[in-house]
């Protein structure tokens, strides 16, 4: 259980972040959202093969 808080804390960091650097211009927009989609895919396919 607690380790599920944790994940669910880091991922609304993460995804924060990704959309505050896209909402300043650091990175193009479109890469953040690809960046951003890369990881949810990467994290689904580790918790499928689980």
């Amino acid at each position: 259980m607690a380790d599920e808080a944790l994940f669910l804390l880091l991922h609304n960091e993460m995804v924060s972040g990704v959309y505050k650097s896209a909402e300043q211009g650091e990175v193009e927009n479109g890469r953040c959202i690809t960046k951003l989609e890369n990881m949810g895919f990467r994290v689904g396919q580790g918790l499928i093969e689980r």
